[in-house]
């Protein structure tokens, strides 16, 4: 009985460890978002709660998530306005096999599926056509969204 108690408080130690680091990681990693986002866009890191954040068709919850948002500019569609924005949801690059599994079985789902954003030595990035402007695909959708996507892939590709 001592034993299993002992494990237990082993394992629960070590996995506090790993968050702290992961948590560590994450902001060194994640600090120069807010110096490449083009003008207009704001940027939000979100560490906590993230459990309670819908997340792409059949993926777990994520080490953090990444919110855009344009408030300068306005995508006309269906009579509403919405602003451009972009969800990005990063994970351990070490669950990269993994995600790329659920991406491929997660593709034939017609809504909310997971596709590859990118990656950096310490993450695969993975976001949804539904979290790309709200799922809105027009050429006034795609002219909002280019200059952030292009700033992404170009800080992205430092990191790996």
């Amino acid at each position: 009985m001592a034993k299993v108690f002992l494990c237990l408080l082993l394992f629960l130690y070590v996995q506090e460890v790993i968050k702290v680091e992961g948590k560590d990681k994450i902001s060194s990693d994640l600090t120069g978002l807010y110096e490449i986002i083009p003008d207009g866009w704001d940027c939000a890191v979100l560490t906590e709660d993230l459990d309670r954040i819908e997340r792409p068709h059949g993926l777990l919850v994520p080490a953090v998530i990444v919110e855009f948002l344009n408030r300068k500019e306005e995508i006309s569609c269906n009579n509403k306005k919405i602003n451009p924005c972009l969800k990005l949801y990063f994970y351990n690059i070490s669950e990269k096999e993994h995600i790329k599994g659920i991406i491929k079985k997660e593709s034939f789902y017609s809504w909310n599926i997971p596709v590859y954003f990118d990656e950096t030595k310490s993450y695969i990035v993975v976001t949804s056509p539904s979290y790309i402007n709200n799922g809105i695909f027009t050429e006034e959708a795609k002219k909002c969204y280019g200059p952030l996507e292009k700033s992404l892939k170009e800080y992205f590709c430092k990191l790996r």
